[in-house]
């Protein structure tokens, strides 16, 4: 159906939703989503003025697609960390957002501190205690590491003297580091523990994992995987059942493009 008047109606805006959803493309009021709207709806008014429908927009995407804005890879593992741990991402993100510590600005490095810390404490209590711990734990393993936040190196004043105590320097991030893989050491917990811990947060999120039906509810519900213990491997489950819920979703899709 071709486009009679500019002003986008709520069903456009919501197959356009969609669709950036399904296709990574950035929407979320930010600066890069702004760019990406008005180059959409550009694109139907002047270029080729039509409807804008999940239909019309998976024929137009060819052409969008160079000059969209897309999730990049970091941003795309925050988010899955975040569906993974959804029992303890809120308050995780109040904390990561109000600190001052480690990057955390949308930037893939921040995305990428998001993902590791938030993964590290899988099964745990959100705390200022346990959230330096899992740092420790982090900086003493090899692999990445946290990027933390550089700061300026103290200015002395023109009459500090020799062994005169200053109280208040910044502490380096290598400091930091230290520090924390101290704490790691002072506190470490047996694997034993840690699994336990891991193995009732995910009995939890996979407890919790819902379909858009009852039949979808069930079939998720009956999904286990066993130990060779044949005991319930949770962890195992909840990716199981969240890899069954994405199946659901884009079978969804699917119904809904070739309506």
């Amino acid at each position: 159906m071709a486009r009679q008047v500019s002003e986008v109606t709520q069903q456009e805006v919501e197959a356009y939703a969609k669709f950036a959803q399904e296709h990574n493309i950035i929407h979320d009021g930010s600066v890069d989503d702004q760019a990406n709207a008005e180059l959409v709806l550009r694109y139907f008014c002047e270029t080729w003025p039509n409807v804008i429908s999940y239909q019309t927009l998976t024929q137009a995407y060819p052409m969008l697609k160079p000059h969209l804005r897309f999730k990049s890879a970091a941003r795309l593992e925050a988010e899955k960390a975040a569906r993974e741990n959804s029992t303890i991402s809120q308050k995780f993100s109040e904390w990561f957002d109000a600190q001052n510590i480690i990057v955390k600005d949308a930037t893939d490095q921040g995305y990428l501190n998001f993902a590791q810390l938030l993964r590290e404490l899988r099964g745990r209590e959100i705390s200022t205690k346990t959230i330096h711990e899992a740092l420790g734990r982090i900086s003493y393993r090899p692999g990445r590491q946290i990027v933390y936040v550089s700061k300026p190196k103290q200015q002395v004043a023109d009459d500090y003297k020799p062994g005169q105590l200053i109280t208040d320097y910044n502490v380096s991030p290598a400091e930091y580091a230290r520090r924390t893989r101290a704490a790691y050491e002072a506190n470490r917990e047996s694997p034993a523990t840690i699994s336990k811990r891991e193995q009732a947060a995910a009995k939890s999120e996979a407890e919790s994992l819902r379909g858009w039906s009852h039949s979808e509810n069930a079939q998720l519900s009956r999904i286990f995987v066993t130990e060779k213990t044949r005991e319930i491997d949770w962890v195992a489950t909840r990716n199981a059942r969240l890899k069954l819920q994405k199946t659901f979703e884009n079978r969804r899709a699917t119904s809904y493009r070739s309506t």
